[in-house]
Protein backbone atom coordinates (compact mmCIF):
# COMPACT_ATOMS: atom_id res chain seq x y z
CA UNK A 1 0.00 0.00 0.00
CA UNK A 2 1.37 3.16 -1.14
CA UNK A 3 1.73 5.95 1.99
CA UNK A 4 3.18 8.68 0.78
CA UNK A 5 3.90 10.39 -2.48
CA UNK A 6 8.11 9.87 -1.87
CA UNK A 7 7.33 5.91 -0.82
CA UNK A 8 6.13 5.44 -4.16
CA UNK A 9 8.89 7.31 -5.99
CA UNK A 10 11.27 5.21 -4.20
CA UNK A 11 9.65 2.30 -5.52
CA UNK A 12 9.53 3.09 -9.54
CA UNK A 13 12.91 4.10 -9.31
CA UNK A 14 13.10 0.56 -9.59
CA UNK A 15 12.03 0.22 -13.00
CA UNK A 16 14.79 2.02 -15.53
CA UNK A 17 17.94 -0.07 -13.89
CA UNK A 18 16.28 -3.42 -14.41
CA UNK A 19 16.11 -4.43 -10.79
CA UNK A 20 12.08 -5.91 -11.61
CA UNK A 21 12.89 -9.52 -13.55
CA UNK A 22 9.35 -9.20 -15.39
CA UNK A 23 7.49 -12.42 -15.65
CA UNK A 24 9.41 -14.59 -12.91
CA UNK A 25 6.19 -17.78 -12.63
CA UNK A 26 2.77 -18.84 -14.31
CA UNK A 27 0.09 -20.60 -12.60
CA UNK A 28 0.75 -24.80 -12.68
CA UNK A 29 -2.58 -24.86 -14.17
CA UNK A 30 -1.67 -22.52 -17.15
CA UNK A 31 1.72 -24.52 -17.96
CA UNK A 32 0.20 -28.07 -17.74
CA UNK A 33 -2.33 -26.60 -20.29
CA UNK A 34 0.36 -25.68 -22.72
CA UNK A 35 2.70 -28.79 -21.88
CA UNK A 36 5.09 -26.08 -20.58
CA UNK A 37 7.46 -25.30 -17.41
CA UNK A 38 9.35 -22.67 -16.21
CA UNK A 39 13.29 -22.25 -16.66
CA UNK A 40 14.95 -21.20 -13.68
CA UNK A 41 18.27 -19.30 -14.14
CA UNK A 42 19.15 -20.32 -10.59
CA UNK A 43 19.02 -24.68 -11.47
CA UNK A 44 19.39 -24.25 -15.75
CA UNK A 45 21.87 -26.26 -17.24
CA UNK A 46 24.79 -24.15 -18.29
CA UNK A 47 27.15 -24.46 -21.13
CA UNK A 48 29.99 -22.33 -21.43
CA UNK A 49 28.93 -19.40 -23.82
CA UNK A 50 24.83 -19.99 -23.55
CA UNK A 51 23.98 -19.15 -19.44
CA UNK A 52 20.36 -18.00 -19.18
CA UNK A 53 20.03 -14.95 -16.98
CA UNK A 54 16.10 -14.85 -16.74
CA UNK A 55 13.63 -16.59 -16.51
CA UNK A 56 11.09 -18.06 -19.48
CA UNK A 57 8.20 -19.91 -19.77
CA UNK A 58 8.96 -22.87 -22.61
CA UNK A 59 7.23 -25.80 -24.06
CA UNK A 60 8.66 -29.27 -22.51
CA UNK A 61 8.62 -31.96 -25.39
CA UNK A 62 9.66 -29.07 -28.56
CA UNK A 63 12.31 -27.26 -29.77
CA UNK A 64 12.17 -25.03 -32.78
CA UNK A 65 14.96 -26.04 -35.58
CA UNK A 66 15.11 -24.24 -39.06
CA UNK A 67 13.32 -26.38 -41.50
CA UNK A 68 16.09 -26.62 -44.12
CA UNK A 69 18.77 -28.37 -40.78
CA UNK A 70 18.73 -31.93 -41.31
CA UNK A 71 18.08 -33.57 -37.36
CA UNK A 72 19.44 -36.97 -38.17
CA UNK A 73 23.46 -35.97 -36.84
CA UNK A 74 21.70 -33.70 -33.79
CA UNK A 75 20.09 -37.04 -33.11
CA UNK A 76 23.11 -39.13 -32.63
CA UNK A 77 23.61 -36.80 -29.89
CA UNK A 78 20.42 -36.05 -28.36
CA UNK A 79 20.02 -40.46 -28.48
CA UNK A 80 22.99 -41.35 -26.59
CA UNK A 81 23.06 -38.49 -23.94
CA UNK A 82 19.96 -37.84 -23.30
CA UNK A 83 17.83 -41.15 -24.54
CA UNK A 84 15.69 -38.52 -27.16
CA UNK A 85 15.33 -37.84 -30.67
CA UNK A 86 14.00 -34.72 -32.67
CA UNK A 87 10.88 -35.80 -35.14
CA UNK A 88 9.06 -33.57 -37.65
CA UNK A 89 5.19 -33.93 -38.19
CA UNK A 90 4.19 -33.75 -41.31
CA UNK A 91 5.00 -30.63 -43.15
CA UNK A 92 6.18 -28.90 -39.95
CA UNK A 93 8.87 -26.64 -40.94
CA UNK A 94 9.60 -24.67 -37.33
CA UNK A 95 8.44 -27.15 -34.48
CA UNK A 96 10.58 -30.56 -33.81
CA UNK A 97 8.96 -32.83 -30.89
CA UNK A 98 11.37 -34.51 -28.69
CA UNK A 99 10.56 -38.14 -28.25
CA UNK A 100 12.45 -40.98 -26.64
CA UNK A 101 14.93 -42.82 -28.79
CA UNK A 102 13.80 -45.82 -30.67
CA UNK A 103 17.50 -47.37 -31.34
CA UNK A 104 17.64 -50.55 -29.04
CA UNK A 105 21.53 -49.95 -29.90
CA UNK A 106 21.73 -46.57 -28.84
CA UNK A 107 19.50 -47.78 -25.36
CA UNK A 108 21.67 -50.53 -24.77
CA UNK A 109 25.09 -48.25 -25.13
CA UNK A 110 23.23 -46.49 -22.58
CA UNK A 111 22.75 -49.17 -19.98
CA UNK A 112 26.02 -50.35 -20.42
CA UNK A 113 27.27 -46.97 -19.64
CA UNK A 114 25.11 -46.77 -16.22
CA UNK A 115 22.90 -43.94 -17.88
CA UNK A 116 19.57 -43.30 -16.62
CA UNK A 117 17.01 -45.91 -18.52
CA UNK A 118 14.18 -43.16 -17.75
CA UNK A 119 13.74 -40.77 -19.84
CA UNK A 120 13.66 -36.93 -18.75
CA UNK A 121 11.83 -34.76 -21.34
CA UNK A 122 13.05 -31.54 -21.18
CA UNK A 123 13.88 -29.05 -24.08
CA UNK A 124 16.37 -26.98 -22.32
CA UNK A 125 18.46 -29.87 -21.65
CA UNK A 126 18.35 -31.00 -25.49
CA UNK A 127 19.03 -27.82 -26.47
CA UNK A 128 21.96 -26.70 -23.72
CA UNK A 129 23.13 -30.58 -25.01
CA UNK A 130 22.93 -29.68 -29.16
CA UNK A 131 25.21 -26.48 -28.11
CA UNK A 132 27.52 -28.65 -25.50
CA UNK A 133 28.70 -31.04 -28.58
CA UNK A 134 29.68 -28.02 -30.66
CA UNK A 135 32.11 -26.79 -28.04
CA UNK A 136 35.95 -27.19 -28.85
CA UNK A 137 36.75 -30.65 -27.71
CA UNK A 138 33.51 -32.07 -28.62
CA UNK A 139 33.86 -33.45 -32.21
CA UNK A 140 30.09 -35.04 -33.10
CA UNK A 141 28.69 -31.75 -34.21
CA UNK A 142 32.07 -29.91 -35.22
CA UNK A 143 32.79 -31.94 -38.04
CA UNK A 144 29.58 -31.14 -39.78
CA UNK A 145 30.28 -27.92 -42.38
CA UNK A 146 28.03 -25.13 -41.19
CA UNK A 147 26.21 -27.38 -38.33
CA UNK A 148 27.98 -24.97 -35.34
CA UNK A 149 25.91 -22.16 -36.95
CA UNK A 150 22.52 -23.88 -37.17
CA UNK A 151 22.90 -25.29 -34.06
CA UNK A 152 23.00 -21.81 -32.78
CA UNK A 153 19.50 -20.99 -34.39
CA UNK A 154 17.38 -23.97 -32.57
CA UNK A 155 15.56 -22.65 -29.95
CA UNK A 156 13.17 -22.91 -27.03
CA UNK A 157 9.33 -22.85 -28.04
CA UNK A 158 8.31 -20.00 -25.21
CA UNK A 159 5.30 -19.07 -24.55
CA UNK A 160 4.37 -15.55 -25.39
CA UNK A 161 1.84 -13.81 -23.37
CA UNK A 162 -1.07 -11.29 -24.24
CA UNK A 163 -0.51 -7.78 -22.61
CA UNK A 164 -3.83 -7.42 -20.98
CA UNK A 165 -3.92 -6.07 -17.50
CA UNK A 166 -6.36 -8.74 -15.52
CA UNK A 167 -3.93 -12.01 -15.28
CA UNK A 168 -2.84 -15.08 -17.15
CA UNK A 169 -5.14 -18.18 -16.13
CA UNK A 170 -6.71 -16.43 -13.30
CA UNK A 171 -3.05 -15.07 -11.69
CA UNK A 172 -2.05 -11.59 -11.89
CA UNK A 173 0.45 -9.95 -14.86
CA UNK A 174 1.31 -7.01 -12.51
CA UNK A 175 4.56 -7.76 -10.27
CA UNK A 176 6.68 -5.87 -8.28
CA UNK A 177 4.26 -2.98 -7.49
CA UNK A 178 2.40 -1.59 -5.11
CA UNK A 179 -1.34 -2.54 -4.57
CA UNK A 180 0.04 -5.28 -7.04
CA UNK A 181 -3.10 -7.20 -8.30
CA UNK A 182 -3.71 -10.87 -6.14
CA UNK A 183 -5.48 -13.03 -8.85
CA UNK A 184 -9.00 -12.91 -9.93
CA UNK A 185 -11.82 -13.45 -11.71
CA UNK A 186 -13.33 -11.11 -9.29
CA UNK A 187 -12.46 -7.87 -10.47
CA UNK A 188 -13.67 -6.24 -6.91
CA UNK A 189 -10.75 -7.94 -5.09
CA UNK A 190 -7.43 -5.72 -6.74
CA UNK A 191 -7.54 -4.96 -10.36
CA UNK A 192 -11.10 -2.92 -10.20
CA UNK A 193 -9.25 -1.12 -7.45
CA UNK A 194 -6.27 0.09 -9.37
CA UNK A 195 -8.59 0.42 -12.82
CA UNK A 196 -6.86 -1.74 -14.99
CA UNK A 197 -9.64 -5.17 -15.06
CA UNK A 198 -11.84 -5.39 -17.93
CA UNK A 199 -15.30 -3.85 -17.15
CA UNK A 200 -18.27 -3.81 -19.44
CA UNK A 201 -19.77 -0.30 -20.11
CA UNK A 202 -22.49 1.51 -22.42
CA UNK A 203 -21.56 3.44 -25.00
CA UNK A 204 -23.88 5.62 -27.07
CA UNK A 205 -21.95 6.59 -30.19
CA UNK A 206 -23.15 5.99 -33.90
CA UNK A 207 -20.93 3.76 -35.88
CA UNK A 208 -17.27 4.85 -37.14
CA UNK A 209 -17.94 6.33 -40.61
CA UNK A 210 -15.69 5.29 -43.01
CA UNK A 211 -14.46 7.34 -46.29
CA UNK A 212 -16.03 6.17 -49.45
CA UNK A 213 -13.85 4.45 -51.73
CA UNK A 214 -13.95 6.69 -54.32
CA UNK A 215 -11.98 8.46 -51.72
CA UNK A 216 -9.14 6.06 -50.61
CA UNK A 217 -7.63 4.63 -53.56
CA UNK A 218 -6.54 2.06 -51.90
CA UNK A 219 -7.53 0.98 -48.13
CA UNK A 220 -4.49 0.15 -45.69
CA UNK A 221 -4.47 -3.20 -44.13
CA UNK A 222 -3.60 -3.65 -40.19
CA UNK A 223 -3.08 -7.65 -39.79
CA UNK A 224 -4.33 -8.27 -35.52
CA UNK A 225 -3.06 -11.67 -34.41
CA UNK A 226 -4.56 -12.31 -31.69
CA UNK A 227 -7.65 -14.16 -29.73
CA UNK A 228 -10.74 -14.44 -32.43
CA UNK A 229 -13.58 -12.30 -33.61
CA UNK A 230 -16.82 -12.16 -32.08
CA UNK A 231 -20.51 -10.96 -32.51
CA UNK A 232 -20.22 -6.60 -32.12
CA UNK A 233 -22.86 -4.69 -33.51
CA UNK A 234 -20.76 -1.50 -33.61
CA UNK A 235 -18.12 -2.96 -35.60
CA UNK A 236 -20.89 -4.78 -37.83
CA UNK A 237 -19.88 -8.09 -36.89
CA UNK A 238 -22.88 -10.60 -36.80
CA UNK A 239 -22.18 -14.44 -36.71
CA UNK A 240 -19.48 -16.38 -38.35
CA UNK A 241 -20.38 -15.73 -41.60
CA UNK A 242 -20.83 -11.66 -41.74
CA UNK A 243 -18.10 -10.27 -40.62
CA UNK A 244 -19.09 -7.10 -41.94
CA UNK A 245 -17.51 -4.90 -44.35
CA UNK A 246 -13.84 -4.48 -42.85
CA UNK A 247 -12.96 -7.18 -41.52
CA UNK A 248 -12.01 -10.51 -43.21
CA UNK A 249 -9.94 -13.68 -42.21
CA UNK A 250 -7.44 -15.84 -44.12
CA UNK A 251 -8.31 -19.28 -44.29
CA UNK A 252 -5.40 -20.61 -45.52
CA UNK A 253 -3.08 -19.17 -43.09
CA UNK A 254 -5.76 -20.35 -40.00
CA UNK A 255 -5.60 -23.50 -41.36
CA UNK A 256 -2.26 -23.53 -39.93
CA UNK A 257 -2.60 -22.62 -36.58
CA UNK A 258 -5.97 -24.92 -36.18
CA UNK A 259 -4.71 -27.97 -38.01
CA UNK A 260 -4.44 -31.90 -36.30
CA UNK A 261 -0.39 -31.04 -36.23
CA UNK A 262 -0.38 -28.32 -33.58
CA UNK A 263 -0.52 -29.65 -30.15
CA UNK A 264 -3.29 -28.04 -28.15
CA UNK A 265 -4.67 -26.44 -31.46
CA UNK A 266 -6.88 -23.54 -31.74
CA UNK A 267 -10.62 -24.65 -32.58
CA UNK A 268 -11.65 -21.88 -34.66
CA UNK A 269 -11.29 -17.66 -35.80
CA UNK A 270 -14.20 -17.44 -33.63
CA UNK A 271 -13.91 -16.05 -29.85
CA UNK A 272 -15.89 -18.37 -28.19
CA UNK A 273 -16.22 -20.56 -26.06
CA UNK A 274 -15.38 -17.65 -23.71
CA UNK A 275 -14.37 -19.73 -20.43
CA UNK A 276 -11.74 -22.35 -20.14
CA UNK A 277 -13.49 -23.73 -17.34
CA UNK A 278 -17.52 -24.57 -17.77
CA UNK A 279 -18.01 -26.43 -14.57
CA UNK A 280 -17.51 -22.63 -12.66
CA UNK A 281 -18.25 -20.74 -15.80
CA UNK A 282 -15.37 -17.91 -14.86
CA UNK A 283 -14.58 -15.77 -18.41
CA UNK A 284 -11.34 -16.78 -19.10
CA UNK A 285 -8.79 -13.71 -19.00
CA UNK A 286 -8.63 -12.88 -22.39
CA UNK A 287 -11.78 -13.65 -23.83
CA UNK A 288 -12.77 -10.64 -26.36
CA UNK A 289 -8.93 -9.59 -26.43
CA UNK A 290 -8.88 -9.46 -30.27
CA UNK A 291 -12.82 -7.45 -30.71
CA UNK A 292 -11.22 -5.10 -28.13
CA UNK A 293 -8.15 -4.61 -30.01
CA UNK A 294 -10.27 -4.51 -33.38
CA UNK A 295 -12.45 -1.75 -31.97
CA UNK A 296 -9.54 0.63 -30.92
CA UNK A 297 -8.23 0.12 -34.66
CA UNK A 298 -11.45 1.27 -35.97
CA UNK A 299 -11.66 4.13 -33.31
CA UNK A 300 -8.25 5.83 -34.59
CA UNK A 301 -8.56 4.67 -38.39
CA UNK A 302 -12.06 3.86 -39.64
CA UNK A 303 -10.73 3.69 -43.13
CA UNK A 304 -8.13 0.75 -42.43
CA UNK A 305 -9.22 -2.72 -43.03
CA UNK A 306 -8.71 -5.60 -40.35
CA UNK A 307 -7.05 -8.97 -41.67
CA UNK A 308 -8.37 -11.02 -38.33
CA UNK A 309 -5.89 -14.24 -37.19
CA UNK A 310 -6.20 -16.09 -34.06
CA UNK A 311 -2.86 -17.79 -32.74
CA UNK A 312 -4.26 -16.65 -29.12
CA UNK A 313 -5.57 -19.19 -26.73
CA UNK A 314 -8.58 -17.63 -24.59
CA UNK A 315 -5.51 -17.84 -21.69
CA UNK A 316 -3.36 -15.66 -23.29
CA UNK A 317 -1.27 -17.56 -24.41
CA UNK A 318 0.86 -17.89 -27.75
CA UNK A 319 2.66 -20.54 -29.09
CA UNK A 320 5.92 -18.82 -30.49
CA UNK A 321 6.20 -21.66 -33.27
CA UNK A 322 2.30 -20.56 -33.97
CA UNK A 323 3.42 -16.83 -34.43
CA UNK A 324 6.49 -17.41 -36.53
CA UNK A 325 4.77 -19.60 -39.42
CA UNK A 326 1.53 -16.98 -39.08
CA UNK A 327 3.93 -13.90 -39.78
CA UNK A 328 5.66 -16.44 -42.63
CA UNK A 329 2.78 -17.12 -44.35
CA UNK A 330 1.74 -13.43 -43.73
CA UNK A 331 5.14 -12.27 -45.89
CA UNK A 332 4.25 -14.92 -48.47
CA UNK A 333 1.10 -13.03 -49.07
CA UNK A 334 2.76 -9.86 -48.80
CA UNK A 335 5.35 -11.20 -51.51
CA UNK A 336 2.81 -12.56 -53.73
CA UNK A 337 0.81 -9.49 -53.80
CA UNK A 338 3.49 -7.07 -54.73
CA UNK A 339 4.49 -9.50 -57.75
CA UNK A 340 0.84 -9.24 -59.17
CA UNK A 341 0.22 -6.13 -57.88
CA UNK A 342 -3.35 -7.48 -56.17
CA UNK A 343 -4.02 -4.99 -53.81
CA UNK A 344 -6.61 -7.25 -52.42
CA UNK A 345 -4.11 -9.51 -51.00
CA UNK A 346 -1.79 -6.66 -49.53
CA UNK A 347 -0.69 -6.24 -45.70
CA UNK A 348 0.49 -2.65 -44.30
CA UNK A 349 0.64 -3.27 -40.88
CA UNK A 350 1.13 -6.17 -37.93
CA UNK A 351 -0.51 -5.71 -34.71
CA UNK A 352 1.11 -7.50 -31.87
CA UNK A 353 -0.38 -7.24 -28.62
CA UNK A 354 1.67 -9.87 -27.09
CA UNK A 355 5.13 -10.60 -26.30
CA UNK A 356 7.15 -13.02 -23.67
CA UNK A 357 10.98 -12.99 -21.67
CA UNK A 358 13.85 -14.99 -23.37
CA UNK A 359 16.19 -16.81 -21.19
CA UNK A 360 19.56 -15.54 -23.19
CA UNK A 361 19.00 -11.50 -23.48
CA UNK A 362 22.53 -11.57 -24.55
CA UNK A 363 22.50 -13.70 -27.68
CA UNK A 364 22.12 -11.50 -31.22
CA UNK A 365 18.75 -11.14 -32.57
CA UNK A 366 20.00 -12.45 -35.79
CA UNK A 367 19.97 -16.01 -34.36
CA UNK A 368 16.21 -15.77 -33.08
CA UNK A 369 13.69 -17.03 -35.88
CA UNK A 370 11.24 -15.15 -34.74
CA UNK A 371 13.36 -12.03 -35.17
CA UNK A 372 14.06 -13.44 -38.90
CA UNK A 373 9.99 -13.27 -39.60
CA UNK A 374 9.56 -10.21 -38.59
CA UNK A 375 12.75 -8.79 -40.78
CA UNK A 376 11.10 -10.50 -43.89
CA UNK A 377 7.91 -8.28 -43.29
CA UNK A 378 10.00 -5.41 -43.12
CA UNK A 379 12.38 -6.12 -46.19
CA UNK A 380 8.57 -6.16 -47.88
CA UNK A 381 7.71 -2.82 -46.36
CA UNK A 382 4.95 -4.16 -43.92
CA UNK A 383 5.35 -2.15 -40.44
CA UNK A 384 5.42 -4.51 -37.19
CA UNK A 385 4.02 -3.05 -33.79
CA UNK A 386 4.48 -4.63 -30.59
CA UNK A 387 3.10 -4.08 -27.40
CA UNK A 388 6.06 -3.20 -24.85
CA UNK A 389 4.25 -5.58 -21.55
CA UNK A 390 2.64 -5.02 -18.66
CA UNK A 391 5.03 -6.11 -16.04
CA UNK A 392 6.98 -2.68 -14.34
CA UNK A 393 9.96 -4.04 -15.97
CA UNK A 394 12.73 -2.67 -17.93
CA UNK A 395 14.11 -6.66 -18.95
CA UNK A 396 13.69 -6.91 -22.97
CA UNK A 397 10.11 -8.06 -23.70
CA UNK A 398 9.53 -9.73 -27.11
CA UNK A 399 9.14 -8.95 -29.68
CA UNK A 400 8.86 -5.59 -29.06
CA UNK A 401 12.61 -5.27 -27.53
CA UNK A 402 13.62 -5.58 -31.10
CA UNK A 403 12.68 -2.33 -31.63
CA UNK A 404 16.66 -1.36 -30.59
CA UNK A 405 18.14 -4.05 -32.16
CA UNK A 406 19.78 -4.52 -35.62
CA UNK A 407 19.17 -7.60 -37.37
CA UNK A 408 21.68 -8.21 -40.08
CA UNK A 409 20.70 -7.49 -43.30
CA UNK A 410 21.38 -5.87 -46.72
CA UNK A 411 18.42 -4.57 -47.83
CA UNK A 412 16.22 -2.62 -44.96
CA UNK A 413 17.34 0.28 -42.34
CA UNK A 414 15.99 1.01 -38.98
CA UNK A 415 14.18 -0.61 -36.25
CA UNK A 416 12.27 -3.86 -36.96
CA UNK A 417 9.22 -3.08 -34.68
CA UNK A 418 7.58 -0.08 -33.22
CA UNK A 419 7.34 -1.03 -30.09
CA UNK A 420 4.84 0.94 -27.56
CA UNK A 421 4.74 1.44 -23.75
CA UNK A 422 0.84 2.72 -22.80
CA UNK A 423 -0.03 5.76 -21.03
CA UNK A 424 -2.74 7.11 -18.46
CA UNK A 425 -5.64 9.44 -20.24
CA UNK A 426 -3.83 12.26 -18.72
CA UNK A 427 -0.57 11.29 -20.47
CA UNK A 428 1.61 9.96 -17.87
CA UNK A 429 2.56 6.68 -17.98
CA UNK A 430 0.72 3.76 -16.44
CA UNK A 431 2.04 2.60 -13.32
CA UNK A 432 2.01 -0.92 -15.62
CA UNK A 433 4.29 -0.33 -18.04
CA UNK A 434 7.76 -2.00 -19.20
CA UNK A 435 9.95 0.62 -19.69
CA UNK A 436 13.50 1.73 -21.14
CA UNK A 437 14.84 2.54 -23.68
CA UNK A 438 13.77 0.26 -26.65
CA UNK A 439 9.94 1.60 -25.86
CA UNK A 440 10.10 3.65 -28.54
CA UNK A 441 6.64 5.13 -28.43
CA UNK A 442 3.49 6.17 -26.03
CA UNK A 443 0.00 5.55 -26.77
CA UNK A 444 -3.33 5.74 -24.36
CA UNK A 445 -3.19 2.38 -22.73
CA UNK A 446 -5.55 2.75 -19.95
CA UNK A 447 -8.82 3.65 -19.09
CA UNK A 448 -9.64 2.30 -23.12
CA UNK A 449 -12.88 2.23 -24.18
CA UNK A 450 -13.55 -0.14 -26.79
CA UNK A 451 -15.78 -3.22 -28.91
CA UNK A 452 -16.56 -6.37 -26.75
CA UNK A 453 -18.17 -9.85 -27.97
CA UNK A 454 -21.96 -9.32 -27.63
CA UNK A 455 -22.12 -12.66 -26.71
CA UNK A 456 -20.63 -12.91 -23.59
CA UNK A 457 -21.97 -13.61 -20.03
CA UNK A 458 -19.96 -15.47 -17.88
CA UNK A 459 -21.52 -17.27 -14.31
CA UNK A 460 -21.31 -14.06 -11.87
CA UNK A 461 -24.05 -12.46 -10.65
CA UNK A 462 -24.69 -9.04 -9.87
CA UNK A 463 -23.46 -8.38 -6.31
CA UNK A 464 -26.61 -7.23 -5.12
CA UNK A 465 -30.41 -7.68 -6.79
CA UNK A 466 -33.47 -6.39 -5.60
CA UNK A 467 -36.80 -8.02 -7.21
CA UNK A 468 -40.56 -5.66 -6.86
CA UNK A 469 -43.06 -8.16 -5.28
CA UNK A 470 -45.30 -7.24 -7.70
CA UNK A 471 -42.98 -7.80 -10.81
CA UNK A 472 -43.98 -9.65 -13.99
CA UNK A 473 -41.62 -12.28 -14.47
CA UNK A 474 -40.32 -10.77 -17.93
CA UNK A 475 -40.56 -7.15 -16.42
CA UNK A 476 -36.89 -6.07 -16.62
CA UNK A 477 -37.81 -2.55 -14.86
CA UNK A 478 -39.09 -4.19 -11.99
CA UNK A 479 -35.85 -5.71 -11.02
CA UNK A 480 -33.25 -3.13 -9.50
CA UNK A 481 -29.75 -4.36 -9.22
CA UNK A 482 -26.05 -3.73 -8.87
CA UNK A 483 -23.93 -3.44 -12.14
CA UNK A 484 -23.22 -7.41 -13.55
CA UNK A 485 -19.39 -6.89 -14.07
CA UNK A 486 -19.15 -10.06 -16.29
CA UNK A 487 -22.00 -9.73 -18.65
CA UNK A 488 -20.98 -7.58 -21.62
CA UNK A 489 -24.31 -7.78 -23.52
CA UNK A 490 -23.86 -3.68 -23.94
CA UNK A 491 -20.76 -4.89 -26.52
CA UNK A 492 -17.72 -2.29 -24.94
CA UNK A 493 -15.55 -2.50 -22.48
CA UNK A 494 -13.03 -0.59 -20.43
CA UNK A 495 -9.48 -2.18 -20.16
CA UNK A 496 -5.98 -1.40 -19.65
CA UNK A 497 -2.54 -3.01 -21.26
CA UNK A 498 0.04 -1.70 -23.50
CA UNK A 499 -1.81 -4.91 -25.52
CA UNK A 500 -4.75 -1.65 -26.36
CA UNK A 501 -1.58 0.97 -27.03
CA UNK A 502 -0.21 -1.01 -29.55
CA UNK A 503 -3.64 -0.81 -32.34
CA UNK A 504 -3.55 2.64 -31.20
CA UNK A 505 -0.45 3.43 -32.82
CA UNK A 506 -1.00 0.45 -35.71
CA UNK A 507 -3.67 2.66 -36.58
CA UNK A 508 -2.03 5.74 -36.60
CA UNK A 509 0.75 4.48 -38.94
CA UNK A 510 -2.29 3.51 -41.27
CA UNK A 511 -3.34 6.62 -41.31
CA UNK A 512 -0.30 7.93 -42.64
CA UNK A 513 0.14 5.39 -45.22
CA UNK A 514 -2.93 5.98 -46.14
CA UNK A 515 -2.14 9.66 -46.82
CA UNK A 516 0.33 8.79 -49.32
CA UNK A 517 -0.97 5.86 -51.67
CA UNK A 518 1.39 4.78 -54.41
CA UNK A 519 0.44 3.64 -57.91
CA UNK A 520 2.49 0.47 -57.23
CA UNK A 521 2.88 -2.05 -54.37
CA UNK A 522 6.29 -2.68 -55.41
CA UNK A 523 8.96 -3.72 -52.59
CA UNK A 524 11.07 -0.73 -53.32
CA UNK A 525 7.48 1.82 -52.67
CA UNK A 526 5.95 0.24 -50.16
CA UNK A 527 9.17 0.19 -48.09
CA UNK A 528 9.87 4.07 -48.82
CA UNK A 529 6.17 4.87 -47.49
CA UNK A 530 6.49 2.53 -44.52
CA UNK A 531 10.03 3.96 -43.24
CA UNK A 532 8.30 7.64 -43.49
CA UNK A 533 5.57 6.32 -41.34
CA UNK A 534 7.52 5.06 -38.61
CA UNK A 535 10.01 7.95 -38.87
CA UNK A 536 6.93 9.96 -38.00
CA UNK A 537 5.54 8.00 -35.41
CA UNK A 538 8.85 8.35 -33.67
CA UNK A 539 9.48 11.98 -34.18
CA UNK A 540 12.74 11.46 -36.22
Amino acid sequence: MIESQNEQRATLNLVPDGSSSGLTSLPESVLTQHRARMLDPATAARVPGYVADGPTAYRTEELLVPHDLQVDTLNQVLGFDLGLVLKRDGDEKTRCRLVPDEDVGRRKARVEKGMPAAIDVDAWKALQTLRSATLAGDDRLNNSPGLKEAVEKISLNRLLIGSAMGGIGGMSTLQGVPGAIGGNPDPGAGPGDLGYWRFPVAVQLPPAQRSDDADTPRRPVIAVLDTGIGKNSWLGIVDENDLGSFVSIDPAIQEKVTSPTSHNSIGSYWDHPSTGTPLTGYLSTHTGHGAFVIGIIHQVEPDADVLSIRVMHEDGIVHTDVLITVLERLALRVEAAQAANDEERMIDVVSLSLGGYREDSTQPAKFDMLAEKINELRALGVVVVASAGNYASAREFWPAALATRIVEDEITEGPPVVSVGARNPNGTKTLFTNDAIWVTTWALGAGVVSTFPENTDGSGNPRYRVIAENAAADDRLGIRESLETDNFGSGYAIWAGTSFAAPAVAAQIARLLKESPEAELSQRTTLKRAKAAVRKILGQ
